[in-house]
């Protein structure tokens, strides 16, 4: 493991991961999350519409997102699976120890970003976090991005 978030940053993700994270507290007592995510996860929530967060700071200034791409309790599969998480760009990192969602519509996730972590998150919650986006990110790949190979077959009988 990297003794510090530069080292972290500085190894290059393997083409077979589909999510990494590191954490490190500050000086100043914030904690700097580095989030980076395999290309198809950033391309599966891209969308021609982004706008730019005033609270999610990273370090030089907000981040922009990617507009949702699906309305919550909506009438489709992706609404469905999103309709009972928080995923609210801008809000609080985590709510009701359910981490926001919307850090995955980060745009730039696929080359590494980085998130300024108020100071009242333990470290043992945001660890609990950042494994729960971890799992999230895996489902949605089985779920949403995976390729699928149907095959079908009809016969017709004279």
């Amino acid at each position: 493991m990297p003794d510090n978030l530069q080292d972290f940053k500085n190894q290059p993700m393997k083409e077979t991961t589909l999510f990494r994270a590191y954490s490190e507290r500050k000086p100043n007592g914030k904690i700097q999350l580095y989030l980076q995510t395999h290309e198809q996860v950033e391309e599966f929530f891209k969308t021609e519409e982004t706008d730019q967060s005033n609270e999610w700071e990273d370090g030089d200034g907000y981040h922009q997102f990617y507009k949702r791409q699906y309305e919550k309790h909506g009438d489709s599969e992706l609404a469905d699976y999103f309709s009972d998480k928080h995923d609210k760009f801008g809000v609080s990192y985590i709510n009701n120890g359910k981490i926001n969602l919307a850090l995955l519509r980060t745009v730039g996730i696929s080359n590494g970003i980085e998130f300024e972590i108020p100071a009242s998150y333990s470290e043992e919650t945001l660890t609990e976090a950042v494994d729960t986006l971890r799992q999230v990110t895996e489902e949605i790949y089985k779920k949403f991005i995976r390729p699928v190979k149907i095959k079908s077959k009809s016969e017709l009988e004279n």
